[in-house]
């Protein structure tokens, strides 16, 4: 059990693929050119296997018709229908697949205008784009919009911890600032009147004679009277004390002979 808890989720799940085109990142043109991107030489080596007379040039501008075709057709499906239409998953399929479709159905068109083809391949097209659009461009999805909320937390988190260096800052200034203060108030009102305290304590007999008379006083009227009160038990009322184990009477150790029972 620890080790099913303990084992890493995957990368990608396919749920990750269905919630993805529900969103309106597949749609969006930072996707759409990444799309683009990675989508140009599996559609380069797949036309260049078509072609008559196979030319990597060829194929790559075929390729390059191609992959401007569909995204024009993304683009267009990203003005004409609705945004919130966008988010439904059948509506977004439906999309798709129709995109893939008259990609291949314009491809095919213009290459039968030309001789570089022995003979149409619509329907190779039609397989390879309808089937190929909506997984990769669920997985170019995904990896954008993790890139981007990943950047865009990074960023937050950064404005956040500048905040609190910030406030941080400005806690310690009015600590300093504090204890600034404290130290002038101390320097200039309380350690003037200890140092005149301690000064007119030494030099002036009278003032220690009357602090010791205080003193006297208060062990005279205060705390010896308290330590007599405390210490008397004679008080009406007061609770009986309660016999110590010293002042009990041991009981009487049995004999030899009455330990022994009669035979």
């Amino acid at each position: 059990m620890d080790a099913e808890h303990d084992r890493p989720e995957p990368l990608f799940r396919f749920r990750d693929f269905t919630d993805i085109l529900t969103t309106a990142w597949p749609f969006q043109p930072v996707t759409i050119f990444l799309y683009l991107a990675v989508t140009m030489i599996p559609t380069t080596a797949s036309e260049l296997s078509r072609l008559a007379e196979p030319s990597l040039v060829v194929a790559m501008g075929i390729s390059a018709l191609s992959v401007i075709v569909i995204g024009a057709l993304l683009f267009i499906a990203k003005a004409v229908i609705p945004t919130r239409l966008l988010t439904s998953l059948p509506i977004v399929l439906v999309v798709l697949l129709c995109a893939g479709a008259l990609r291949a159905i314009i491809v095919s068109g213009f290459m039968d205008l030309t001789d570089l083809e022995a003979y149409s391949h619509l329907t190779s097209r039609l397989f390879v784009a309808t089937l190929s659009i909506t997984p990769v461009l669920a997985l170019v999805s995904l990896v954008v919009s993790r890139i981007v909320l990943s950047r865009e937390r990074a960023a937050s988190t950064q404005i956040e911890i500048s905040a609190i260096e910030s406030q941080r800052d400005l806690i310690l200034n009015d600590i300093t600032e504090s204890d600034s203060q404290l130290l002038h108030r101390v320097d200039s009102t309380l350690r003037p009147a200890v140092e005149s305290l301690s000064t007119q304590i030494i030099d002036d007999p009278d003032s220690r004679r009357s602090i010791a008379t205080a003193l006297h006083s208060l062990a005279n009227d205060v705390i010896r009277p308290l330590s007599h009160s405390l210490a008397s038990t004679s008080a009406p009322g007061s609770t009986p004390r309660v016999p110590l184990a010293r002042d009990t009477i041991a009981p009487r150790v049995p004999t030899f002979q009455e330990q022994v029972s009669p035979t």
